[in-house]
């Protein structure tokens, strides 16, 4: 009896279907990207306070600019499908900014450096630097009101 009870249960164990290593590793990176996310959302909210800007613009923007993340999949600084050049959260261009904003002290590869200098630009430029993106970012304003 104990040797047909041994084998049912060896049965069962072995018809269960573990995850493979794709889909465990696709379960750690949706939730790094969400802890990400809502890391970076909080970090623009309270320097929107900081520089004075609406932070709503600010999020929205960053939503629309890299879906608000600083890097890939492989932990690599997120940089534009269009231009390499452009990277981050905000996808700052480095080719025109990296200068003033190594000026300015900030650190435009680091996500908290990206954040601030681009709500820096914000207040001062205003969103003149995210017109390529303007039709998405006045869609999530909308909705967010």
């Amino acid at each position: 009896m104990a040797d047909s009870q041994s084998a049912a249960v060896i049965m069962s164990v072995a018809e269960i279907e573990l995850p493979t290593a794709e889909s465990l590793v696709q379960v750690v990176s949706d939730k790094v990207a969400k802890y990400q996310r809502e890391a970076l959302e909080a970090l623009i909210s309270d320097l929107s306070i900081k520089y004075e800007t609406d932070v709503d613009l600010a999020l929205a923007i960053a939503q629309c600019e890299s879906h608000t993340t600083h890097y890939n999949d492989q932990g690599k600084i997120l940089r534009g499908r269009i231009d390499r050049d452009d990277l981050g959260v905000f996808q700052i261009n480095e080719r025109f900014h990296g200068k003033k904003s190594k000026e300015l002290g900030f650190d435009i590869y680091d996500p908290e450096g990206n954040v601030a200098y681009a709500l820096w630009m914000l207040k001062n430029t205003g969103s003149h630097p995210w017109k390529a993106s303007r039709s998405c970012w006045t869609k999530h304003l909308a909705l967010a009101k």
